[in-house]
């Protein structure tokens, strides 16, 4: 079996200008035979890190509250009872075309980063009673970022607080009413009385 010569070939680096570019490969074996390999390509005038920056698409920031649904009031709003349990996740914001590598909270929307990660639960001593703009921020793997707010209310309420005052809320004119009626009753039975004592 004839030794093949040229198995394996290796070539200095070369640096190509941009623009279309034309390459052949051509192989000789040790009996004179020969093959032709051909192909087209293009050189861009940036690198690929440049391509990505120019192409990249700014993430999309996504806020998620758990639980979703607030059961309290605040002026007017609907509002989470003060010191219930809070979760705030961001899992849901997504990259068109890379992947989200940093999430940064702000829990009172003044620019300042309170927290990092992908979700959190807040202390009682983060959300004090009030409504509060909560802004996450999100950067993906080329380093576009972008920003979601998001309205928290917190009632000056606990839960337990808010259950007493809702029985609270319901009993009281309860007994109003039937502190009136009582009133009226005796009322109506004095003047009966005189009525009577009048006539009679």
């Amino acid at each position: 079996m004839p030794e093949r010569l040229g198995a394996s070939i290796s070539c200095p680096e070369l640096t190509v200008s941009p623009g279309e570019r034309h390459v052949s490969l051509t192989v000789v074996d040790d009996l004179g035979g020969r093959s032709t390999s051909e192909f087209e390509f293009c050189v861009l005038g940036f690198s690929y890190e440049e391509y990505r920056e120019e192409t990249n698409e700014p993430p999309v920031a996504v806020i998620t509250v758990s639980p979703d649904m607030p059961e309290a009031q605040w002026n007017g709003e609907r509002a989470y009872h003060y010191g219930e349990s809070l979760r705030f996740s961001g899992a849901r914001s997504h990259d068109p075309n890379g992947m989200v590598i940093r999430y940064e909270w702000d829990l009172f929307g003044d620019g300042l980063v309170d927290c990092y990660g992908e979700a959190f639960s807040p202390t009682v001593l983060d959300l004090i009673p009030g409504c509060h703009t909560l802004v996450l921020t999100v950067q993906d793997d080329m380093g576009a970022r972008s920003s979601i707010e998001q309205r928290v209310c917190i009632s000056s309420l606990t839960p337990e607080e808010a259950t007493v005052s809702e029985i609270a809320d319901v009993v009281v004119p309860l007994l109003k009413k039937a502190g009136a009626t009582i009133v009226g009753l005796a009322l109506l039975a004095g003047l009966g009385y005189l009525l009577y004592w009048y006539y009679f």
